[in-house]
């Protein structure tokens, strides 16, 4: 895991297309979209500067690498002092090569890659393709971590290709499920087995989940914005506060503002100022609470239950 406190984050999403069509990702049936960016990469830059303080661009998708001149966007930033964070599924060759030839690689903090292994497995040499880039890209000195979606469904095959991949010289970690399968609500449906072997290879895991976090004091909109594709800004990912427009203007608050969700699901984990509140909702990914067990299996109770209720409203009972 990147730990982001002591910098200003700009996470941008950039593009919801994919060329892949992972199941389990929030963007499935949606993410086949035009890459096409409407965000002037010389506007970013100057409301950071603006803004002032050491900021971290974080380039996020769909697939960054699919976005037409990326790699003159990454230079663009680079150029003028702001390291990037890239989230890719390390899939687009050409402009992977020109993204080494040209990036400077301490200008780059990380690179989270997610192997995505049944999409890669359907792609002809995606395997080897992938193997080769990851050992590339380290030779060059860039960071690279590989990531694992450890969805439920993967979890037979997990200790089988950590072993296939060690061999290649990857460690890859499986980093949790959030969502619903099966009609279990996870992370809180993993079992307590599941969980030990997730940790084990991932000691952060437990930070995948969702921080209850209503009325504590959050530091996004201050240290973090949220730059969406047409450049509006957002206090975060899960909170639409208004804090201007790339192209005209960027305004920040000037101290934490209390958090009006119910569970975090943006980089709480690092901007709410309570740490025990932190630190007891990563723990319990080790040992989760009754309550959060039981509520992991009655999900679908609960969701009847809200869809119910929606609908007694609507009819005016």
């Amino acid at each position: 895991m990147l730990d982001f406190r002591g910098k200003k984050i700009a996470h941008w999403l950039m593009t919801t297309a994919c060329n892949y069509d992972c199941d389990y990702c929030y963007g499935h049936g949606h993410n086949k979209g035009s890459a096409h960016i409407n965000v002037d990469v010389n506007d970013v830059i100057r409301r950071l500067d603006e803004a002032g303080g050491d900021w971290c661009v974080d380039l996020v998708g769909g697939e960054v690498f699919l976005v037409p001149g990326f790699v003159d966007i990454c230079q663009a930033l680079t150029s003028k002092g702001f390291p990037l964070h890239l989230e890719t599924n390390m899939s687009v060759g050409p402009v992977l090569n020109e993204f080494m030839a040209r990036i400077d690689p301490s200008m780059v903090i990380r690179l989270g890659v997610s192997l995505h292994i049944e999409e890669r497995e359907r792609r002809e040499a995606g395997i080897d393709r992938f193997v080769a880039y990851v050992a590339q890209f380290r030779e060059r000195g860039f960071r690279v971590d590989v990531n694992y979606v450890m969805h439920p469904r993967l979890f037979d095959r997990l200790d089988q290709d950590v072993e296939r991949f060690r061999e290649l010289g990857i460690a890859i970690e499986p980093h949790p499920f959030v969502g619903v399968w099966k009609y279990k609500l996870y992370p809180d449906a993993y079992t307590r087995p599941e969980r030990g072997r997730i940790l084990a290879l991932n000691s952060n895991a437990g930070y995948a989940r969702n921080i209850p976090s209503k009325g504590s004091l959050c530091k996004a909109g201050m240290t973090f914005v949220d730059i969406g594709l047409n450049g509006e800004i957002h206090r975060c990912v899960g909170v639409q506060d208004d804090l201007g427009n790339i192209a005209t203007g960027m305004h920040l608050f000037t101290e934490p503002q209390p958090c009006p969700r119910l569970e975090c699901p943006c980089w709480g984990q690092q901007l709410i100022v309570d740490r025990k509140i932190v630190d007891a909702a990563v723990a319990s990914f080790a040992r989760p609470t009754a309550k959060q067990w039981m509520q992991s299996r009655l999900y679908p109770l609960q969701a009847l239950g809200k869809r119910t209720r929606r609908i007694m409203k609507r009819v005016g009972l």
